[in-house]
């Protein structure tokens, strides 16, 4: 092995050691989160963008997605695109209801009892 391939394996070590305690640093970010007394929603919002932030770390680095040719990563982003469209559809359309429709809030009447 030549001098220069060794120096650039131990830089890239180097890099994937900080991205391990950087993954490490944001899991335990994600369990502080848990402890926070805020809203529900926030909390879950702050999970999932953690969540993602991980998730884009593991593949830039450990996948090595960052070294793949444009197409794969534009078809890449496409994917996630579509996929934040339909989350975001999915959350404004939560509480659409269809028309003439009732709903009642209160318990079904119990069920007669029928004795053979």
């Amino acid at each position: 092995m030549e001098p220069n391939d060794q120096s650039d394996l131990e830089r890239q070590i180097r890099a994937h050691l900080s991205v391990v305690l950087l993954l490490a640093a944001l899991v335990g970010l994600n369990v502080g989160v848990s402890f926070l007394p805020v809203a529900g929603g926030l909390r879950v919002g702050a999970h999932v963008g953690l969540a993602v932030l991980s998730g884009a770390l593991v593949l830039t680095f450990f996948m090595h997605l960052w070294s793949e040719k444009r197409l794969t990563l534009a078809v890449l982003a496409l994917t996630f695109l579509l996929l934040a469209a339909m989350m975001i559809l999915t959350w404004v359309a939560r509480h659409d209801q269809p028309e003439m429709t009732e709903y009642n809030s209160a318990a079904p009447p119990p069920a007669p009892h029928h004795v053979p």
